[in-house]
């Protein structure tokens, strides 16, 4: 096809193209590009177009900075089609989010396109091998087809990922000392990288007397921060000559976590509603060097005080530097809520860890006055849900602000807390140091980069576009970030060494790595006693890691499922920290259960490992072994426990790291647990309590006593137990804690004077126990209620204090620290007394789902329009005037029994699926004494009450059988045809032979 040489002819042509694209009957050629909607993706469909049907050739910065059609066809019009090499593409693909965004960004500013590049060095002194060196890194980017594979456009000028042959990939050159300076020489790698064609990277060798300098470029849609230590790492391990393990191709190990969701539009509003950065001051503008680069390194005494102060506030110190970031560009630029771009490192695949490419998300964070002025702990919601939603589209984010009204930059600073692995060098005879490579040329208009070391300190610097940012304004953020760690300093001196060491568990970790913790500190200190003997906190770390590098051999995959079948003690503590430690989670399981039941979990969660009593004790490792990274990953999943559930079949919920271990760090904080206490495990395995039982003591460095047996004991026996061991804090169900309560109360013996802390939870606590145990507990001694759930934890409590209980119900209590209400929908503290509605929670706690079923998980766990989570309990409460919650009924036919929950249509269909009978109604009824007994209600052809127990013992739980199965002549239906519960629950009333009221 001939060029189109006429203006007005091709301002026509242009005009209909822009139509079609934006989905529009016309365009005028006097109509502004940008105005009526034209993104980056479509200007790249624009000159697309014009290339292939008209032979134009343009950029896509061009179709933006015109303006308008006319002006476009006037650059357009002395264009011609440019002859263009092959790519010698093997395959094509569609980009990550991220490569995408760093591809638009070089061809809308080409100007800055090399500052989408990675540059690297390392100088190499002694005896090496330049031949072997240069094989080392071909085998490197044999190994990882990142390096292979670049971004080009398809024929509807799409961007595809294409793979191009490994010597079009990699350029390698070898040099003699002394063929121009380290900048100079970056430079001209860093243009050479071509990321259509090829290369992907290059490096240069330069080799001096006793020494070989390594330096390259590679194009950022293939390599990451990370990349880079990955990099080094195997360099060294092919020098070495060692054999490597295949690694998986990039796509497949991006394609398995990435998200590329679209945010929501409450997340989109509170970005669009924040304004500009402005920088003070006129850039002085111009051709010339645009990359500006400042220093940044805090001091000694700063960087200390940065862990102090995050680990006081609750927060990581990369959230409290983030926090100080924002004081200062609020500070410069006078914005009162502006955005700033936080690079995450996307590797949640565990297979990403060990793959070189670009798996980095950008996470978008609103910055505002309230949380810049309060406490970072205010950030740490909003950062989540930045990182929620940091796998959207630029593209798609960039639209949403824009229909929101906004026009600016997505964002226009950036913040990067650099956490990448180090690589050791050990090539023998050689030392390896790294080189001090700047970029050459700004990535963003001002980004402040910050590379916490091992030892405590902090190196960053500073960097910003100088045709944007003013040099004395990027000097005076800098300033007032150091200043913002220097007032950290001020404040740790005045709070005193007593003040931080206080705050030392609030530091984010998970419960594996706070154990491992005691045991470095104080690992003499006993960690367990039962069965006559007693482990101490080294030994129990020990003997963890010894099981979990059994473990480790036997999973197929990073978090694999190790199921649990040992009654309570040393052994089940012991492998569920294994579990955690080789990078797994545990599912305990209850061998107390029907077999059908087990049988049913095991096929349900897939279980192929299953630690019991006949397993062999592990040996001793040859080598020492670590733990994997994911043992220590907040975001990688903990363990599962299974729940009867609301439709009778088990269900499997699955609580990370992190929730499992603000969970904990709650319960410690409110419950002041120090090692000098002593907890007693009561819980089964397989029930969520026991992980509350066994991690809050232990990752406060208390002892655990798992005596087998201990919660069959008469109560005259557990009570002497609890005396003559010195227990201090007991955990108990509140069924448990009715009869030691009657028990005490009858004067039979006296709660021991150890124990200063009780807590209660799992059953509905009612007043009349409370007016006992307040006649028979010492004074002194805390009794807290507590409410919570395996899909959360426990996430409400109350104190039962000494004054005559009311007439209503006791509370349920309010939030712990993280946790957040809400009653039909709204937040707790927003409600008036006698507010009544199903009860949500939300925050820090929550589980991620149910195992293996994502329709329940969307139904139960629900996120609001700014993606906040939160479970929907069904359970009905109402607010109190003191804003606490009590318990007020089920919004479905659920009831708890003896601290578990059951479904009582379950139970129903069951009995209904027995020969003999034709209608069921099951009902909980509760006593004087406070206790709920189950009592079925059945009608049939003479059904037999022990044999209808005895079949519903075959496949549910002990506590899911009525006590009770009264045969009745007939059971009435309501009008709609469903069952009269109530008329039901009045004759099993009359009928069961118990006093109930």
């Amino acid at each position: 096809m001939s060029v189109i040489d006429d203006e007005e002819r091709l301002a026509r042509v242009i005009a209909g193209h822009v139509a079609e694209l934006l989905g529009v009957a016309t365009v005028e050629t006097d109509a502004g590009l940008w105005s009526m909607g034209l993104d980056s993706l479509a200007a790249m469909r624009l000159v697309r177009r014009l290339y292939t049907d008209h032979g134009l050739a343009l950029r896509a910065d061009a179709a933006l900075h015109a303006g308008t059609v006319a002006a476009l066809a006037k650059l357009a019009a002395q264009s011609a089609r440019p002859s263009r090499a092959e790519t010698g593409a093997a395959e094509a693909s569609v980009p990550t989010t991220g490569q995408l965004a760093l591809w638009l960004d070089g061809q809308v500013r080409p100007e800055l396109a090399l500052g989408n590049l990675v540059l690297f060095g390392f100088r190499m002194t002694g005896p090496l091998d330049t031949t072997r060196l240069t094989e080392a890194i071909r085998q490197v980017v044999r190994r990882h087809d990142a390096l292979r594979t670049g971004i080009t456009t398809d024929e509807d000028g799409m961007p595809v990922a294409v793979t191009v042959p490994e010597e079009r990939a990699l350029r390698l050159n070898v040099t003699e000392a002394g063929g121009g300076g380290l900048a100079e020489r970056t430079s001209a790698l860093a243009r050479a990288v071509d990321v259509a064609d090829g290369p992907l990277i290059a490096v240069e060798l330069q080799c001096g007397d006793g020494w070989t300098d390594l330096v390259a470029a590679v194009a950022h849609i293939a390599f990451d921060g990370h990349s880079e230590a990955l990099f080094a790492a195997e360099l060294n391990a092919f020098l070495r000559g060692e054999r490597l393990p295949p690694v998986r191709s990039f796509a497949h190990a991006y394609g398995a976590q990435a998200s590329d969701r679209t945010a929501p539009a409450g997340w989109i509003a509170e970005l669009a509603a924040t304004e500009p950065l402005t920088w003070p001051g006129e850039p002085p503008g111009g051709a010339g060097d645009r990359y500006g680069r400042l220093a940044c390194d805090p001091d000694e005494a700063a960087c200390r005080a940065l862990e102090a102060a995050a680990r006081t506030a609750g927060v990581t110190p990369f959230v409290l530097a983030l926090h100080r970031f924002g004081r200062a560009l609020r500070a410069v630029t006078g914005a009162r809520s502006f955005r700033v771009g936080v690079p995450t490192a996307g590797r949640d695949d565990p297979a990403a860890h060990a793959t070189i490419g670009y798996f980095v998300r950008e996470a978008v964070v609103p910055l505002r006055d309230g949380e810049l002025d309060g406490s970072p702990a205010g950030l740490l919601e909003t950062w989540r849900q930045a990182m929620r939603w940091s796998g959207t589209s630029p593209h798609d984010l960039a639209r949403g602000i824009r229909r929101a009204g906004n026009r600016d930059p997505i964002f226009g600073a950036q913040f990067i807390w650099q956490n990448t692995i180090s690589a050791d060098w050990d090539v023998p005879g050689v030392r390896v140091e790294p080189l001090d490579v700047h970029p050459v040329a700004p990535q963003t208009d001002l980004s402040l980069e910050l590379w916490p070391s091992q030892d405590g300190r902090i190196r960053g610097a500073l960097e910003y576009d100088r045709a944007v940012v003013p040099a004395q304004a990027a000097a005076e953020v800098r300033a007032r970030f150091l200043a913002e760690l220097t007032e950290l300093t001020e404040l740790a001196e005045l709070a005193g060494p007593a003040a931080q060491a206080q705050a030392d568990d609030h530091r984010p970790r998970s419960v594996w790595r706070r154990i491992r913790e005691h045991a470095e500190r104080n690992g003499d200190h006993v960690a367990l006693r039962g069965g006559g003997e007693q482990v101490t906190y080294r030994e129990l770390t020990e003997q963890a890691l010894r099981r979990a590098e059994h473990l480790s051999r036997r999973m197929k995959e990073p978090g694999e499922l190790v199921g649990i079948a040992l009654p309570n003690g040393r052994d089940a503590v012991v492998t569920m920290l294994a579990a955690m430690a080789a990078g797994g989670a545990f599912l305990p399981l209850d061998t107390a259960c029907p077999p059908e039941r087990l049988a049913e979990i095991t096929r349900d969660a897939r279980l192929r490992i299953l630690i019991d009593e006949s397993t062999p004790p592990p040996e001793d490792p040859a080598t020492r072994w670590s733990a994997p990274p994911t043992a220590d990953d907040l975001d990688a999943l903990a363990c599962v426990f299974y729940t009867s559930g609301s439709t009778g079949r088990p269900r499997g919920v699955m609580m990370p790291h992190g929730p499992l271990a603000a969970y904990v760090r709650n319960l410690v904080a409110d419950w002041h647990i120090t090692p000098a206490d002593r907890f007693v495990q009561l819980s089964a395995l397989a029930w969520a309590n026991s992980g509350e039982e066994i991690f809050t003591c232990l990752t406060a460095g208390a002892t655990l006593y798992v005596e087998p047996g201990l919660r069959f004991l008469p109560m005259g026996a557990f009570v002497s137990f609890v005396a003559e061991n010195d227990i201090t804090v007991l955990d108990l169900p509140t069924v448990f804690w009715r009869e030691l309560t009657d028990f005490l109360h009858r004067g039979e013996a006296a709660l021991p004077s150890g124990v200063r802390l009780v807590v209660i939870g799992g059953d509905g606590l009612d007043r009349h126990s409370v007016r006992k145990w307040q006649a028979v507990a010492p004074a002194g001694v805390r009794l807290v209620n507590t409410y919570g759930s395996t899909e959360f934890g426990l996430a409400l409590q109350a104190d039962i204090d000494g004054r005559p209980p009311p007439e209503a119900p006791p509370p349920i209590g309010r939030p712990l620290p993280g946790i957040v209400a809400y009653v039909d929908g709204r937040p707790l503290d927003t409600l008036p007394a006698g507010t009544t509605g199903e009860l949500a929670i939300g925050g820090a706690t929550v589980a991620r789902g149910y195992l293996n079923d994502p329709e329940l998980t969307t139904e139960r766990f629900r996120r609001d329009g700014s993606g906040r989570r939160r479970f929907h309990t069904r359970d009905l409460v109402r607010v109190r005037e003191d804003a606490s919650l009590e318990f007020v009924g089920r919004i479905d036919r659920q009831a708890k029994i003896r601290g578990n929950r059951v479904d009582l249509t379950e139970i129903e269909a069951l009995l209904e699926n027995e020969p003999g009978v034709t209608r069921a109604v099951a009902v909980p009824l509760a006593g004087p004494d406070g206790q709920t007994r189950l009592v079925a209600v059945v009608t049939g052809e003479d059904p037999d009450p022990a044999g209808l127990r005895a079949a519903l013992l075959r496949r549910l739980p002990a506590f899911a059988v009525p006590d009770r199965v009264l045969p009745v002549a007939d059971l009435p239906l309501l009008s709609s045809g469903k069952k009269d519960v109530l008329t039901a629950r009045q004759i099993a009333a009359e009928r069961a032979g118990f006093p109930w009221t």
